[in-house]
């Protein structure tokens, strides 16, 4: 399954702060 999340962020960092301030949990 692939899920495309769509931010306001200027750029990858800012983006992955922001989805897992949601809780998305990432692989580590």
């Amino acid at each position: 399954m692939n899920i495309t999340i769509v931010t306001s962020a200027l750029n990858d960092e800012e983006g992955k702060a922001l989805l897992e301030l949601m809780g998305v949990p990432f692989k580590k």
